[in-house]
């Protein structure tokens, strides 16, 4: 009744409902309706407005990956992360990057790369350069040669920032920050720009 569906009459204290009009039930959809309209534009602008807030509110995180099993993991979520026509950017600077374990690793990585066929750029030391040129032949890499590198081993993704230390049991620190991604790409295309090829 509160609907105004439904009237009711009381006869000797019974009360006796009856349907009102059929016009009242097509006017309460109707109303409903235009509820529910209104309902979902206020919702729309709610989400945008969540959206945005999201946008710009930077989660930052740090893990840490163990073992060549786990650091594949943190790889393949970089890479994954990637958009087409994104780089992938590292840094090399030592030989234990090129023990066979670590080249194999490498492959399989390079395999996920060449199916998204995002291209790797890289600059290393240049004791490396022979190292690079024998053992790791890739279209879809370039590599220059720098003194200036952070101490640490790193790749630069989209999203996050690997830092590996490789050997028997390798260790990887994955960190997740918009910031500190963009401050070591500009840091990185300002020694590409003066390293040698």
């Amino acid at each position: 009744s509160k609907k105004g569906l439904v009237s009711y009459v009381i006869e000797d204290n019974i009360k006796k409902f009856q349907i009102t009009s059929p016009t009242a039930i097509k006017d309460f959809i109707t109303n409903e309706k235009q509820k529910l309209n209104k309902l979902e534009q206020e919702s729309s602008s709610f989400i945008k407005e969540v959206s945005n807030l999201i946008k710009y509110t930077e989660i930052e995180t740090a893990q840490i990956y163990k073992g060549f099993r786990g650091i594949e993991t943190a790889f393949t979520k970089l890479i994954e992360e990637m958009d087409a026509g994104g780089k992938s950017l590292f840094f090399s600077r030592s030989e234990d990057e090129f023990d066979d374990k670590v080249l194999d690793f490498f492959k399989r990585i390079k395999e996920r790369r060449d199916e998204k066929k995002i291209p790797s750029l890289g600059i290393a030391h240049p004791s490396l350069k022979n190292i690079f040129k024998k053992r790791v032949a890739d279209k879809y890499w370039k590599v220059r040669y720098s003194n200036l590198l952070p101490p640490t081993p790193l790749t630069i993704g989209k999203n996050s920032l690997l830092l590996t230390l490789w050997g028997a049991e390798p260790i990887c620190f994955e960190i997740r920050s918009a910031r500190m991604v963009e401050d070591y790409k500009k840091y990185f295309y300002e020694v590409w720009e003066n390293a040698k090829k």
